[in-house]
């Protein structure tokens, strides 16, 4: 009696310009309903519809911001990570970034706008 969504395109969820057909996106201040009124995302436009939904969401989303987006708590994950990459990073011939941008400040930068905004 449940069904998963399974989310794809995290690249642009974290505030990558110019994804796949021109998307923009609003880095840190991402409104966390954006898509609900959006015809070509009926899934999410529905669901979100249902003000029991929409709170528990938007519950889900405060919750995230505040346990889990704490640069605090992240920074060691961030970094254990980053080492068991860093290798195959700077070796991709194929990387649409420079080497310089591996580096987690602009992640940590991001974090922190991210969790302020959406817990305004």
């Amino acid at each position: 009696g449940r069904f998963h969504i399974l989310p794809y395109d995290f690249n642009e969820a974290m505030g990558v310009q110019g994804g796949r057909r021109g998307a923009q996106s609003s880095g840190p201040t991402l409104d966390p309903l954006v898509g609900t009124s959006d015809p070509s995302k009926p899934l999410r436009s529905r669901l979100l519809a249902v003000p029991a939904l929409r709170e528990r969401y938007l519950g889900y989303v405060r919750e995230i911001a505040e346990r889990w987006m704490d640069w605090e708590k992240l920074s060691p994950r961030v970094r254990q990570y980053q080492s068991l990459i860093e290798a195959d990073v700077k070796a991709d011939g194929r990387k649409l970034y420079s080497f310089e941008a591996f580096a987690p400040t602009d992640l940590q930068r991001f974090f922190e706008q991210r969790r302020a905004f959406l817990l305004q």
